[in-house]
């Protein structure tokens, strides 16, 4: 929202794999994420409804690391490309999650026809990056960049939610491509 607001002070925007924009395409990524659920083993759907639905912070590293993983098979083309991030969340993200995650969720739901309009006055260079195998559905980017005259879509293929993660050559090279022209 903040490049709505001052786009006078914004030479470019770059958006990665951008939060689904409409309820449709949220319930799209929630049908995505059950189906790559699905594929999972009982044992790690058990895990996964379990003890990942636990809050994080009362969870030994070793509990961590192993939802990371499960997390990981569901967002990334490469899941073993997550293994070397750090997970680690701060106290205060972890309190804040539900509140953020619905206030997202009832923003653009509320939100939607003055989102549909803003985004019709952007008139910056924007570049919207999409991972390919990421559970937010590219329509979702397509909508945005449909609705951004200035806008270039990039999908970046074997790449899921994190693009920077899984293509990181590519991933510069597509915003040095951009910034340099």
């Amino acid at each position: 929202f903040y490049a709505f607001k001052y786009q006078a002070h914004i030479d470019k925007l770059i958006l990665v794999d951008p939060v689904p924009v409409t309820s449709t395409f949220l319930l799209e990524q929630n049908k995505t994420i059950q189906q790559r659920f699905q594929r999972l083993s009982p044992k790690d759907q058990h895990t996964l409804t379990t003890v990942c639905a636990s809050s994080s912070a009362g969870l030994s590293s070793e509990a961590r690391a192993e939802c990371a993983r499960l997390d990981a098979t569901l967002r990334f083309y490469d899941p073993a490309k997550a293994l070397g991030l750090d997970n680690t969340v701060e106290a205060n993200t972890l309190k804040n999650t539900a509140t953020i995650q619905s206030l997202i969720t009832t923003s653009f739901n509320r939100r939607q026809q003055e989102i549909d309009a803003t985004l019709k006055t952007l008139r910056v260079p924007t570049l919207i990056i999409h991972g390919s195998f990421d559970p937010i559905p590219v329509g979702s980017s397509e909508y945005i960049h449909q609705r951004i005259a200035a806008s270039q879509l990039i999908s970046m293929q074997q790449s899921g939610h994190f693009p920077f993660v899984e293509q990181p050559e590519m991933f510069l090279a597509t915003i040095r491509a951009f910034m340099e022209a």
